[in-house]
């Protein structure tokens, strides 16, 4: 799904920095690592919703309980994309599709800024 590329992505873009971040000072690196161990448990615990949503892969997912996922993995993309693209410009590395991660809102998980999930709501929906 759409959902799962944008997340995969998301973590490809961050391990290609993998080899630039930890070449940063300690106090520098520390941090960033803590924030991405913070995203990583957070996509576990997602992974974990969605499977007791029904999306486990043996079956199509039922419309509510996939409104639902897809309500609740919308901040995570968002943080995700947002906390790449800031690393990829601390870097110097050139963003990867990303949208810019210059709304403090989006890096703070509030959920607000762009959302690449609007786009697949409004596929569903017949209105893109």
């Amino acid at each position: 799904t759409r959902v799962t590329a944008e997340v995969q992505a998301g973590m490809r873009r961050f391990e290609a920095l993998l080899p630039q971040l930890q070449q940063l000072p300690r106090a520098q690196f520390d941090p960033i690592a803590q924030q991405a161990q913070r995203l990583h448990e957070r996509f576990v615990a997602l992974q974990q919703r969605g499977t007791q949503l029904g999306a486990d892969g043996r079956g199509p997912m039922q419309p509510q309980a996939e409104q639902e996922y897809l309500s609740e993995m919308r901040p995570f993309v968002t943080d995700l994309s947002a906390f790449v693209a800031g690393l990829e410009q601390a870097v110097g590395a050139p963003a990867q599709g990303a949208p810019p991660a210059t709304q403090p809102a989006a890096a703070s998980g509030s959920g607000t800024g762009y959302n690449p999930l609007d786009d697949l709501e409004l596929r569903r929906l017949g209105k893109a």
